[in-house]
């Protein structure tokens, strides 16, 4: 996972949510999640998906996979079930992907098909927030592919192992492959560090995430590359 900084959306987004608003007040004032996302419906959700891409440098909000136009889920991080006056809120929007949804039976783990981040969570409610500094600064990553937190969050990891699926279930993989993914991302830039040696100095790594960070298109799995990065700036003296 990595810190998203929500911005303002475009101004025909703020315009779209404005029109819905005041065409289908009926709807909202009711405060019912099935009419809350009768309006949400009537957004224009391929503006809204631009500006979400925008903001998350190209990946899904929970699990660092690489998302597009085409295949952006837009996820309401407070469910709408939960919070109906929300269904129309561009801060509680986040750009996921399908968590494997679409995945072919042929494809699933050892017939299983373990879903993750919004489709996994459905409308469970979450504590841990890619909107929150505080809680992103806390994840880390092993070489097996494992994101986990330090210091040790109970609340985070239940989050990350329990509702969203992160690490896989029951000892498998995800359906998307997110363990074997964050893994070869994880070993590929490790041994990329191990190769360049006396070379990585502070100033080189700084360079790195200073450039990784202004692009506007991360990297998928970036959050793993940063880890690395950044464990490493820590060890130098």
């Amino acid at each position: 996972m990595l810190y998203i900084k929500k911005s303002q959306p475009s101004g025909r987004v703020i315009n779209d949510i404005s029109r819905i608003k005041t065409e289908h007040k009926d709807l909202l004032d009711r405060h019912s999640s099935s009419f809350g996302r009768k309006a949400f419906d009537y957004l224009d959700k391929s503006l809204i998906r631009k500006c979400l891409l925008r903001e998350q440098h190209g990946l899904c909000g929970y699990c660092m996979r690489r998302i597009s136009e085409d295949n952006t889920t837009i996820e309401h991080y407070e469910p709408i079930d939960k919070n109906p006056d929300g269904a129309l809120d561009y801060e509680n929007m986040l750009g996921t992907c399908d968590g494997g949804r679409t995945i072919d039976r042929a494809d699933w783990v050892d017939g299983r098909h373990i879903l993750c981040c919004d489709a996994a969570k459905g409308n469970r409610e979450l504590t841990i927030s890619p909107y929150d500094k505080s809680h992103m600064d806390k994840i880390r990553y092993s070489e097996d592919g494992r994101i986990y937190t330090h210091p040790k969050d109970e609340a985070l990891e239940r989050d990350i192992n329990e509702i969203l699926h992160l690490n896989g279930r029951d000892g498998l993989d995800t359906s998307t492959g997110l363990l074997r993914g964050r893994r070869e991302a994880y070993r590929s830039y490790a041994e990329k560090m191990r190769r360049q040696g006396r070379d990585l100095s502070r100033a080189y790594i700084e360079r790195r995430i200073k450039a990784i960070e202004s692009q506007e298109i991360y990297p998928e799995f970036a959050g793993v590359i940063l880890f690395l990065l950044k464990r490493k700036l820590r060890q130098i003296l």
